[in-house]
Order: structure tokens, then sequence, then C-alpha cells
């Protein structure tokens, strides 16, 4: 990896993050930052090696649907419940969530898919 990790940074020359928020969300996936604990019902973002060193903790949320502790998300978080208009809250972590979830459902689609066409074969080749 480069020295930025690939994942995100602030370009002072450019004066712009040199990667999008999609971009850091897929690098959260791709690097296995992502696991469910099961025992405290809370997916956890883990830190990039070389890019951060916090583990964030994301939790269903009735306002939110998902809520981060990260300081991020918190003061999206307050902006919004001072002025609605500012838009609902999220963060990089909750997209990561967000994509792991779809990843890994999408593959249990798939198996039942496979499981239901390899049933299907067999009761027609019997």
């Amino acid at each position: 990896m480069n020295g930025d990790n690939g994942v995100q940074l602030y370009s002072a020359h450019a004066r712009e993050l040199r990667h999008t928020q999609q971009h850091k969300v897929m690098k959260f996936v791709e690097y296995g930052c992502v696991e469910y604990d099961r025992e405290n019902r809370v997916f956890l973002c883990k830190p990039i090696e070389g890019y951060n060193s916090t583990t964030y903790e994301i939790r269903n949320s009735k306002e939110f649907e998902w809520e981060c502790n990260c300081q991020g998300f918190q003061s999206a978080k307050r902006r919004y419940e001072k002025d609605p208009n500012a838009g609902l809250p999220s963060c990089s972590h909750v997209g990561a969530v967000w994509e792991w979830v779809k990843q890994h459902n999408l593959i249990k689609v798939r198996q039942s898919v496979r499981d239901g066409l390899q049933l299907t074969l067999m009761e027609e080749s019997a």
C-alpha cells in the first residue's frame, strides 16, 4: 500500500479529499474490517492498519436506522437535531456495514438459488 493506504486523506494542494466516501466504505469491506458481535448485537468497524486506530460500534437505531459512535456521525447527528434540513447523519462506518450486509445477503441468496436448482435437477433426473 502507498503512504495513504489507498483509503482517504485530505490533499492540501487540491484542497479536497483524495478519495470519495464510497471508496473508503469499500476499503473497510475489502480489508475485512466489518464484523458482527452477536453477544452485544452490534456491528464493529475495526481500524485499517496504518490509517486509523479506533474500532467503532454501529447499532440499530429507531431514529436513523443505524447509528455509529464515531465523531463524524455524532457531529452530523447534532446538526440534524438542530436542523432536520441538514440531512440525515451518516458516516463511512455505517456505509461499510450496509455494504457488508448487502454482500453477505447476496452470497446467501446465491447459495439458496444454487441449492434450489440442484434439488430441482435431482428431482427431474429421478
